[in-house]
């Protein structure tokens, strides 16, 4: 199953690559406001979902860095893993979330490397990979400090938790994505 997996999300991947270039070309080719504006929104979507994948792939790591007992899921779901909290310990579980909430940095600090801000698809591809790691961090950090100061957490209890948290963040998300397109 694991190279389904990975499969699937390399295709993803290579998808949003081909998204980002497409964008790019055609703001290059065709510059102006109405082209400006499908190039950000493409490369910022593009940015995302890579991100979204590096982030379920640090969780993945971590959790299996810590010798966790998770179950893979089918190749149709957006999740890759199911992490057992009866069988799994707190340290288990915050291995499985430091690795899901730095993996999103790191792949922000790669393309900020690799690429640079010169265009205007580079600096959205940048906005959706910065804002994505911060909407994780402000969303899960949170958990994360619970279970390390011995709070019990189950998911069950998070539903209303993540509705609340993934509000907040996905504004402070926003804004920080209309500060930086401005």
């Amino acid at each position: 199953m694991l190279p389904k997996l990975l499969a699937r999300d390399l295709g993803i991947a290579a998808l949003a690559a081909l998204v980002f270039l497409g964008a790019e070309s055609l703001h290059a080719w065709a510059p102006g406001p109405l082209t400006a504006v499908l190039t950000l929104l493409l490369t910022v979507a593009a940015g995302y979902v890579v991100g979204y994948l590096v982030h379920e792939w640090g969780h993945f790591a971590g959790a299996r860095m810590a010798g966790s007992a998770i179950a893979l899921n089918d190749w149709r779901s957006l999740f890759l893993f199911r992490f057992d909290m009866e069988r799994n310990s707190p340290v288990q579980f915050l291995s499985l979330g430091w690795g899901g909430n730095l993996s999103p940095w790191v792949y922000a600090a790669v393309l900020a490397a690799a690429l640079g801000s010169g265009t205007l698809a580079r600096a959205g591809l940048l906005i959706a990979a910065f804002a994505g790691a911060l909407f994780v961090n402000l969303v899960e950090l949170p958990i994360l400090s619970r279970v390390a100061r011995g709070e019990e957490w189950s998911f069950q209890t998070t539903g209303a938790y993540y509705a609340r948290q993934g509000g907040i963040a996905l504004l402070v998300a926003a804004g920080g994505v209309w500060l930086l397109a401005a």
